[in-house]
């Protein structure tokens, strides 16, 4: 695993230029993929902005009609609500996660993966 680089502003700043249209489409889905495939984000939130991002190049609407900035602005306004939460309480939203994450996994797996994330003693 690399050094995360990847961080919440530069991450708004490749939204912003995709959003004003001084970046392509596929510029920015590129940079995405790039830290996705190093693992280079420095936390979660950041994580799920590159895998949007990412997801938001790859759709078939998106390739077949061009780029819909009100659906990218959207898109980049759902995450930033993400990020408010994330920063308004880290702590309690990496637990919110963990449970989330938590909760979606085969019955026999939940109560180690509970442990593990500390969310049971």
């Amino acid at each position: 695993m690399t050094e995360p680089d990847t961080t919440r502003p530069a991450l708004r700043g490749w939204w912003q230029a995709l959003i004003d249209g001084t970046i392509e489409r596929e510029r920015a889905v590129d940079w995405a993929q790039q830290r996705l495939s190093t693992d280079s984000w420095v936390d979660e939130v950041t994580h799920q902005g590159l895998q949007i991002l990412n997801d938001y190049g790859q759709q078939r609407w998106t390739i077949a009609s061009g780029l819909d900035h009100d659906r990218v602005f959207l898109e980049y306004w759902d995450w930033m609500e993400t990020v408010q939460q994330f920063e308004d309480d880290p702590a309690a939203w990496n637990r919110a996660y963990a449970r989330r994450f938590v909760s979606g996994l085969p019955a026999h797996l939940r109560e180690r993966a509970a442990a593990s994330f500390g969310l049971i003693d």
